[in-house]
């Protein structure tokens, strides 16, 4: 997993498009920019959690923008469109988690994201099929001339660039990049808490939550597996946003902790919907079978690793550190 500790000041402008101009790209032999990653802001314990709020939310379109940019326009790779469902997810994170951060917060926004993140997750699913299940179900000597459904891995889905050229969708990146680049609330006579003071026990809060999945995890159901496994992001996503307030030692412990268990649930997440797809086609071609069963077969395993996983998960303590007054 990359080094997500901050190391870069925040963006002053979020992108609607890539920063490598047409000559840049020629010169590298590239005809789309290369798929954008997130990046951490940077915030301070004295800044004021709406002006927090906001830096947050220009690094979740800094991440965004260039990638869905690229989709948009139908060049992208499946990275590109990956790395655009990451940032939706990281800044629904950010709404849901630290919204009440500021009155200029409008509700619908997150409702907004969500819905995109949907549109766009069924082009994602194929891209996995394509890239995962396929090569494993020849080796596995699937019956000759099986044939899934499945996108190209070549192209990005048309639906997903309609999707994403949207009139409605153009508007919220807008009413966001307003949000993100506007000036923040005068705080209220007094003062304000230090900003990791608000924001650590909203950590604490996601950690008891998952620690709870964990004692039970394999007598849920798989809609409720799902909802760990977004929990477990929802706590990557809020320790990467506020990672520039924790002591880096404890922040790269927590974050190393968390992630074989979101790997593991991701793993058993993508068995779940493979054997589903696999349902499907087996209404249209018996053959198909074969693969239901080898992804059933498959899931139970991945579901002992999954809770295995959740059980083996310690919350890393003393993330908080005295505050650095440089603003």
């Amino acid at each position: 997993m990359p080094d997500i500790a901050p190391k870069f000041p925040p963006p002053a402008k979020a992108r609607v498009t890539s920063k490598a101009d047409p000559d840049q790209l020629l010169a590298h032999g590239l005809k789309v920019s290369p798929p954008v990653q997130a990046q951490a802001p940077q915030l301070t314990d004295n800044m004021s959690p709406d002006r927090a709020l906001r830096l947050i939310v220009a690094s979740c379109l800094d991440h965004i923008l260039p990638n869905a940019a690229v989709v948009a326009a139908g060049a992208g790779a499946p990275e590109h469109l990956h790395q655009a469902r990451v940032g939706l997810r990281r800044l629904r994170t950010a709404l849901k988690v630290f919204g009440h951060w500021s009155g200029d917060v409008q509700p619908e926004w997150e409702a907004q994201a969500r819905a995109l993140f949907a549109r766009l997750g069924a082009t994602r699913d194929s891209d996995v099929m394509v890239a995962t299940l396929l090569p494993q179900l020849q080796a596995a000597d699937a019956p000759a001339g099986l044939v899934l459904e499945v996108a190209d891995t070549g192209s990005i889905n048309d639906d997903s660039a309609a999707a994403l050229r949207e009139d409605a969708v153009g508007t919220l990146w807008q009413q966001l990049m307003g949000f993100a680049h506007g000036e923040p609330a005068v705080p209220a006579a007094g003062g304000h808490p230090s900003l990791s003071t608000l924001a650590l026990p909203v950590v604490e809060r996601l950690q008891r939550r998952l620690l709870d999945d964990a004692s039970n995890f394999a007598l849920l159901d798989d809609v409720r597996r799902h909802s760990t496994r977004k929990r477990i992001k929802r706590l990557r996503y809020t320790l990467e946003f506020i990672g520039s307030l924790c002591r880096r030692k404890a922040l790269r412990r927590c974050l190393d902790r968390l992630q074989p268990v979101q790997t593991a649930l991701g793993d058993y997440n993508d068995l779940v919907v493979a054997e589903a797809a696999c349902r499907a086609w087996a209404d249209r071609d018996p053959r198909a079978w074969f693969a239901v069963g080898w992804c059933a077969a498959r899931r139970a395993e991945a579901l002992s690793c999954a809770t295995a996983a959740l059980a083996a998960y310690k919350p890393a303590n003393g993330l908080a550190r005295r505050p650095n007054p440089a603003a």
